[in-house]
């Protein structure tokens, strides 16, 4: 057991060599979160209560491993790892909630992810991502019924690419489904964009995220995707292109992020439809 450096990738740290699967991205762990301490070890697939911990192929922290990481690292600061939740939240009838960060954001502006941010000490990880989920949306469903699971880790750096410049920030995102018993015209009602942080929102359908997911980077796909945008007459709607969701980071540092959905985001909806399969299909063997 050791503690997780700042320069080290920790999909690198667990040893993505012994992954059978032949993905030296992810790795299959298992995770055990108290005293604000999150361990992390790697699994076997037969294991019990075991999750995926990923990381996007071009991460820099992976590319830079080896004798000239230190060197090229020389002007980050030592830090921890630092740990975040994030929710992926359903409701009764579908819909899954997306917002936009707000523009002027210094880290991923514009671009689209899930409602989540930091663990704050003392916090449990279904704690975290409800508070988030309140404090940027304005949907407190704290004491209300939902089902809580985890979904899935996700290593996250930024910038996101060594071209924008050297990782001043290394997070372990965890993606939490939760799913709620209300419904989404029942929550856009009461959906309160925080301004420091939330441009705009999102209420997406399977059917879209599953275009989403399978799409290749940058492709031109077919249909839009409804946002609600703050203004200051409150929340106006209007359509924008399903193809900007699949769009990749700039490459150079000197031009601003893009909309996007981030690479972290796009790995939860993954996990979310793969578990939605799995749970369709247990569903079906059970009635035969």
């Amino acid at each position: 057991t050791r503690e997780a450096g700042f320069r080290e990738s920790v999909v690198n740290s667990l040893g993505t060599e012994a992954h059978r699967h032949g993905d030296k991205h992810s790795i299959l762990v298992q995770m055990q979160f108290s005293d604000s301490c999150l361990s992390l070890r790697r699994a076997e697939r037969s294991a019990r209560d075991h999750c995926i911990l990923a990381r996007p192929p071009q991460c820099p922290l992976h590319c830079l491993r080896g004798a000239g990481a230190d060197e090229t690292l020389t002007q980050t600061t030592q830090r921890d790892v630092s740990l975040a939740a994030a929710v992926v939240m359903e409701t009764c009838d579908g819909g899954v909630l997306l917002t936009q960060r707000a523009l002027d954001m210094r880290t991923y502006p514009g671009v689209w992810v899930v409602p989540g941010g930091h663990v704050e000490h003392g916090e449990t990880l279904e704690q975290a991502a409800l508070r988030e989920l309140s404090e940027e949306t304005g949907v407190h469903l704290v004491g209300t019924p939902v089902e809580i699971k985890i979904l899935g880790l996700w290593e996250s750096t930024f910038p996101p690419l060594l071209s924008r410049g050297q990782p001043r920030r290394h997070h372990i995102i965890i993606y939490l489904h939760v799913k709620t018993t209300q419904s989404q015209d029942a929550l856009q009602q009461v959906l309160k964009l925080c301004p420091r942080e939330v441009a705009s929102a999102s209420w997406l359908r399977a059917h879209q995220i599953e275009t989403i997911c399978r799409a290749v980077p940058n492709a031109s796909i077919p249909g839009h995707f409804g946002v609600v945008q703050r203004s200051k007459s409150g929340l106006q709607s209007e359509l924008r292109p399903l193809s900007f969701l699949v769009r990749d980071p700039p490459d150079e540092m000197s031009v601003e992020d893009c909309e996007r959905l981030s690479s972290g985001t796009r790995f939860a909806l993954q996990q979310w439809m793969k578990s939605n399969l799995e749970k369709d299909e247990a569903t079906v063997a059970s009635e035969t």
